[in-house]
């Protein structure tokens, strides 16, 4: 009989083979793991930037004299949430603005908002006063690879939201 030859750094060709089995069944879920891991993380970071933004243009709007004269999103609010969103690399985006300044609760469309719902508010947050909220709607598609559609994540026509609301100083 031939001595064995199991020692240290030698597997069996059965082990060999079952190893090879496990790698090919655990390695697919690992990598959709750690590929999901990174997508969220990404969206994360992105919309804390969508959330500045969203601050940024409720900022903007409730320091805006007369805004119940304006018909469609200022331009000052525009130009400042664009901007900031610009700068990170998310460029397709709408901005809603609600405010109750005269006295009623005003929609303000920037437009290109076909995909995003918003409900308004019930009431002012702040009671007595005049309020602006500023809603930034962004695809998913813009916060976060579409990597995971091969697997039956697709988030094409998806969309997320995020809303500021600021009192209004005028």
């Amino acid at each position: 009989m031939a001595p064995s030859q199991s020692g240290p750094g030698r597997c069996r060709p059965a082990r060999r083979a079952a190893l090879t089995v496990e790698l090919i069944l655990t390695l697919p879920i690992f990598l959709i793991l750690l590929v999901a891991v990174v997508q969220f993380g990404l969206y994360h970071v992105r919309m804390q930037h969508v959330a500045l933004a969203s601050r940024i243009g409720a900022q903007q709007a409730a320091q805006i004299a007369n805004l119940q004269s304006y018909s469609f999103v200022p331009s000052q609010v525009t130009s400042a949430v664009g901007a900031h969103l610009q700068s990170v690399g998310i460029n397709t985006f709408c901005i809603r603005l609600e405010h109750n300044d005269g006295g009623s609760t005003v929609v303000l469309p920037s437009g290109g908002c076909s995909g995003c719902t918003i409900s308004s508010l019930s009431s002012s947050p702040y009671l007595g006063t005049e309020y602006v909220r500023v809603s930034i709607c962004v695809p998913l598609t813009e916060l976060m690879p579409n990597v995971l559609k091969v697997f039956g994540f697709d988030l094409t026509g998806q969309y997320t939201a995020f809303t500021t609301v600021y009192r209004y100083e005028q």
